[in-house]
């Protein structure tokens, strides 16, 4: 599988992160306050914050961005794969006008350091290389073939 569809994949998921963490960063401004609740308003507070459209639409992002992480990591390394998760905090940046808080400089900054190191990171020689998948089992299907044969085995008698 070509490694610019695992990076395609890695950037979706940390997109999909970054939506889920805007609604729910939506749906806490709307439900009670928890700051001054009574312990007994708690399980009304817990029930309004699960039962939110933005809560769950939050939590179906994390679903999909878990899934394309997975699928990623599946097809790519995980040097390349984790580090593009970063690129989240990015897509974080952008959706700031959605909530009706600008973008400083500062911000914007940052964020051109992180692009920058994020690019030199991935540009370094032999990151996006295809590399061969070995033919044999891989080193966990090993330790379990191992495991399985240590606990199979009869107890020696003494």
């Amino acid at each position: 599988m070509s490694q610019w569809l695992v990076v395609v994949l890695s950037l979706c998921s940390a997109a999909a992160f970054a939506v889920a963490t805007s609604l729910k960063h939506r749906s806490a401004g709307e439900v009670p306050d928890a700051q001054n609740l009574r312990p007994t308003a708690v399980g009304h507070f817990v029930r309004a914050t699960v039962v939110h459209r933005l809560w769950l639409a939050g939590i179906a992002a994390d679903a999909v961005a878990v899934l394309l992480q997975i699928v990623a990591l599946h097809y790519g390394a995980l040097a390349v794969v984790q580090p593009l998760l970063i690129s989240g905090l990015l897509f974080a940046l952008l959706l700031r006008p959605v909530h009706h808080q600008p973008i400083g400089q500062r911000e914007l900054g940052w964020a051109v350091v992180l692009s920058l190191a994020l690019g030199g990171f991935l540009a370094w020689p032999g990151r996006l290389v295809e590399r061969p998948r070995p033919s044999g089992p891989t080193g966990f299907q090993q330790s379990s073939r191992a495991s399985s044969g240590w606990c199979s085995r009869p107890a020696a008698s003494q």
